[in-house]
């Protein structure tokens, strides 16, 4: 009889769960590594009492058919809607946050949560990786889906000088976001999102009415993200410094002073490409 083959996945965001169940469709025995304490990546939702918060990614699109059939499915089965957008461009939220997808990827696969690879190896019979939480981890195959410095460090040692010129290609813009909670409706128009700066110079790029995107109870829960310039300035500054400059500007969607704040880090850069047309 011969023995499954084992897939061992770095990180669990949309990339390495959709990964994880194709494998497993196809008789793979799959693990998952992640290092924090929740799948889901830069899918990233936090609650607050009746509020909630999507901090990380605030939508994903759809730029081919496989993945457009996956959508589909999420739909009918109630994963996901669409939030706004035109036909062939649409942007689609998870449908008790953008976490709540990831979550639903993960059922049924095999996930150690807080388990920080540090480096992966060849051995006789496949590969092993490191980490400081856990004994190593075996696997016929390996697939690493987490940022590329995190990827280039757990790989370091295997990879060609081409290699690792060409992920040298890719950098990443900082992020802060920033969530206020208000007693009132907040003024972010319909359907709950707006884009303030493509070009990073200014303070902000985006602002999202969790309230009016459908996910969130109270008369608004808003994320405000940070533009990568702005975060460069001001990540090490303390974090109320920084959040007074952010709700300051955008008092004009707000409409009065929050009632709360969360400030949060977003380490994942901000996708400038994924609010482009294909």
């Amino acid at each position: 009889i011969a023995l499954m083959k084992t897939c061992l996945i770095v990180g669990a965001g949309m990339a390495g769960l959709s990964a994880a169940r194709a494998l497993q469709r196809q008789g793979w025995r799959v693990q998952v590594a992640v290092k924090g304490r929740n799948v889901g990546g830069r899918m990233a939702t936090r609650r607050q009492g009746p509020m909630a918060f999507d901090h990380g990614a605030q939508f994903f699109t759809v730029r081919s058919p496989e993945f457009r059939r996956d959508v589909e499915q999420w739909l009918a089965e109630g994963w996901a809607a669409k939030w706004f957008g035109d036909p062939g461009h649409e942007r689609y939220r998870g449908s008790n946050g953008m976490n709540s997808v990831a979550a639903r990827l993960g059922e049924g696969i095999e996930i150690r949560l807080g388990v920080t690879v540090r480096n992966i190896s060849p051995v006789a019979e496949g590969w092993v990786a490191l980490s400081a939480e856990s004994e190593p981890l075996y696997a016929d195959a390996v697939i690493v889906t987490a940022p590329v410095p995190q990827t280039a460090a757990i790989l370091d040692g295997l990879l060609t000088p081409m290699m690792q010129a060409e992920l040298a290609r890719t950098t990443y813009d900082p992020c802060l976001a920033l969530l206020v909670h208000l007693t009132r409706p907040s003024g972010v128009p319909k359907p709950g999102y707006v884009r303030l700066d493509d070009d990073g110079a200014g303070c902000l790029a985006v602002i999202s009415d969790n309230t009016k995107k459908g996910i969130s109870d109270g008369p608004a829960a808003v994320t405000i993200h940070s533009t990568g310039q702005f975060a460069r300035v001001h990540w090490d500054s303390a974090p109320e410094a920084a959040a007074a400059l952010m709700v300051e500007a955008a008092r004009a969607y707000l409409g009065e002073p929050p009632a709360g704040h969360y400030f949060t880090p977003v380490t994942a850069a901000r996708d400038r490409a994924q609010d482009q047309p294909p």
